[in-house]
C-alpha cells in the first residue's frame, strides 16, 4: 500500500529521508543545531578573555572578578514559507520526461509531484542557510530582507577582522607576500579568539591571483593529495583542495557555489571572488530554529510541510515553513580579507 502524502506525519517522514545537497560550509564548519519555542532567540557572543588571576593574601577577602567573555544579543528569527498548488488539469498536461499516456490520474500526479516538491523547497531552504552561514564568515551578520520583514542579525564582527589590502600589498601585485597575510591572519585568530585556524576559504579571484604568485605556489604543500588523505574527485560541490601552508598552518580552500539573486536576476558567488577566510574549526557556530506559526499546533524543528484543498476552483496546496538563522557565536575566530581591488 503507498504512503498518502497527504498526511502531515508521512510528509516530515520524507523529509527526514531526504538527501540535502552537498554544502561545503554548513558540513565543514556549521557544528550545532538548538531549537527554540519563541520567535526570538538570545545570541551568545563569545569573546577570548586575556585576564590572568590576581594574588591575593590568604589573610584578606578573595577579589572579585567581573565576568567577561561574551555578551548577549536579542534578534528576531527570519521566517520562511514557500508553497505551490496543483489543480486536476494540470494532470493532463504532458510533464518533462513523460507523455500524455503515462496512465497516472489527477490524485496520483498530485501526490508524485508534492514528493518532488518538498525535495525541491527543502534545497531551497537549505540553500539559504548555507547563504547565512557565508554571510556570518564574511560580514559578520545577516541582512533579513523580504516580505514583512528587514532588519539584520549582527554579531559585531571587529573591523580589524575585515583588513582590506591595497596598493603593493594586493594579491595582484607581485611586491604581495600572501604567506605572511596568511599567518598574520592566522595568529590575529589565535589571539583574539584562543582557537586555532585551521583553514582558508578562497574566492574564485583570490584563488586565481594566488595561484599565480610563484614564490607563493612553491612553498605549498600538497602531500595530503598524495598520500590519498584529500580525494579531490569526491570533494563536495564547488570544492576546491589547494594544498596547506606549513608556515600558517592553514588547508587552502577554492568555494565556487554559487546562488540566483532575485534583487539583480543573477547567478553570485557564496564567496566573493576577491576575498579570503581564514576560520578555526571548533568555532561555536550553530543552526538555530525558531516556533512555526500555526494556529493548530505548536512545531518546533526545522522544517514543517503543511498541505490544503481549496474547493473552488478545486486546488490542493503544499507549503513548506521554516525559521531557520545560522549564527557564528565566535566572530573573533574568522578573519575575512579582501585581497583584490
Amino acid at each position: 500500500m503507498s504512503i498518502s502524502m497527504y498526511k502531515r506525519r508521512n510528509m516530515l517522514a520524507v523529509l527526514e529521508q531526504i538527501h540535502v545537497p552537498g554544502s561545503f560550509l554548513l558540513d565543514t564548519f556549521v557544528n550545532g543545531m538548538e531549537t527554540h519555542d519563541t520567535r526570538t532567540i538570545d545570541i551568545d557572543v563569545v569573546r577570548n578573555g586575556k585576564k590572568m588571576a590576581p594574588f591575593v593574601s590568604p589573610v584578606r577577602e578573595g577579589k572579585v572578578i567581573s565576568k567577561e567573555g561574551f555578551k548577549t544579543l536579542t534578534h528576531t528569527i527570519p521566517y520562511i514559507k514557500i508553497k505551490r498548488e496543483w489543480n486536476p488539469e494540470q494532470a493532463l498536461t504532458r510533464r518533462a520526461g513523460l507523455t500524455v499516456y503515462d496512465g497516472q490520474t489527477p490524485q496520483q500526479f498530485i501526490s508524485s509531484e508534492m514528493g518532488k516538491t518538498l525535495k525541491e523547497f527543502d534545497d531551497m531552504i537549505f540553500r539559504r542557510e548555507e547563504w547565512m552561514a557565508a554571510q556570518m564568515i564574511q560580514t559578520g551578520k545577516v541582512v533579513v530582507s523580504g516580505e514583512g520583514q528587514d532588519w539584520e542579525i549582527n554579531t559585531g564582527m571587529a573591523t580589524s577582522h575585515l583588513p582590506v589590502l591595497t596598493g603593493v600589498d594586493l594579491w595582484s601585485a607581485s611586491t604581495a607576500d600572501i604567506q605572511a597575510d596568511l599567518v598574520n591572519w592566522a595568529q590575529k585568530v589565535y589571539a583574539d579568539s584562543g582557537l586555532n585556524a585551521t583553514d582558508a576559504i578562497l574566492g574564485s579571484e583570490a584563488s586565481a591571483a594566488m595561484l599565480r604568485n610563484e614564490g607563493f605556489i612553491g612553498a605549498l604543500d600538497r602531500r595530503r593529495i598524495r598520500r590519498g588523505e584529500i580525494d579531490i574527485q569526491k570533494l563536495p560541490k564547488g570544492v576546491k583542495y589547494f594544498g596547506e601552508d606549513l608556515e600558517s598552518g592553514l588547508s587552502l580552500w577554492g568555494y565556487n557555489e554559487g546562488y540566483y539573486d532575485e534583487d539583480t536576476s543573477s547567478t553570485k558567488e557564496l564567496i566573493d571572488p576577491k576575498k579570503v577566510v581564514v576560520i578555526a574549526k571548533g568555532l561555536r557556530f550553530t543552526r538555530h530554529y525558531g516556533m512555526i506559526s500555526e494556529v493548530d499546533i505548536n512545531f518546533v524543528g526545522p522544517r514543517f510541510p503543511k498541505t490544503w484543498v481549496t474547493e473552488d476552483p478545486s486546488t490542493r496546496w503544499l507549503m513548506l515553513q521554516s525559521s531557520p538563522a545560522v549564527i557564528n557565536h565566535q566572530p573573533d575566530a574568522v578573519v575575512c580579507a579582501t585581497v583584490l581591488a
